[in-house]
């Protein structure tokens, strides 16, 4: 991270050299840094319209747009970062493996931005070029719980999930939760417990009420 005090030197020097070196790769990634800069000081708009300026500097690149995109989810503009993420998809033209996180983070956004139709279709894109992203695996697989969709799915997702990051408490979290949603109390749990030892601080995850109600619910007739 670019210290706080040393960042409006740094842009002085961009704004200083803007032009003559645009196309060296080592000047192109403190650009972007310093743009990223601005973001981590919620300059967020400064932030964004350095990011616009690369990304029409650079047609040919996407890298630009991706942090612009990355900008606005962190921030929770979702339909900005939408935007910015469709218009990196079109410059990159055909996705490959590497593409999986983009494909992840637009579907995030879409999803926030209640257009589930369209983030469903990134999440299992995202999964078919990368099988095995717990992230991936376990953002699906809640939501479709969520929503009352696909269980036993889901429910082999979160599996693999939590094979893959065991040691992950929000996806075991997840897990719990799908057993919940299925009926089966005791194993939710099972799952509950194991996320409270994972991540004793989290407030949400370290509820006390949730086994408590868990129980109940088991011992009922």
């Amino acid at each position: 991270m670019v210290p706080t005090g040393t960042i409006p030197g740094a842009i002085t020097a961009s704004a200083a050299l803007s032009g003559s070196f645009c196309t060296d790769a080592f000047y192109w990634a403190a650009r972007l840094r310093i743009a990223n800069s601005l973001g981590e000081q919620d300059k967020v708009d400064e932030a964004a319209a350095e990011f616009k300026k690369l990304a029409a500097e650079r047609p040919d690149r996407a890298d630009a747009l991706i942090e612009l995109g990355n900008l606005m989810r962190s921030h929770e503009r979702f339909p900005e970062a939408v935007a910015a993420y469709d218009d990196a998809v079109k410059r990159i033209g055909t996705l490959d493996r590497r593409d999986w996180t983009l494909l992840y983070y637009r579907g995030v956004a879409l999803q926030r931005s209640d257009q589930w139709p369209r983030a469903e279709a990134d999440f299992l894109k995202a999964l078919e070029l990368e099988p095995d992203q717990p992230h991936v695996l376990n953002y699906l697989a809640y939501t479709w719980v969520e929503r009352g969709e696909n269980y036993d799915r889901a429910l082999q997702m979160l599996k693999k999930a939590v094979t893959l990051r065991p040691d992950d408490g929000f996806i075991v979290d997840s897990l719990g939760w799908v057993f919940y949603r299925l009926g089966r109390y005791p194993e939710a749990v099972d799952e509950l417990e194991k996320a409270v030892e994972l991540r004793p601080n989290d407030p949400v995850i370290n509820d006390p009420q949730v086994p408590l109600n868990f129980e109940r619910r088991i011992q009922s007739p």
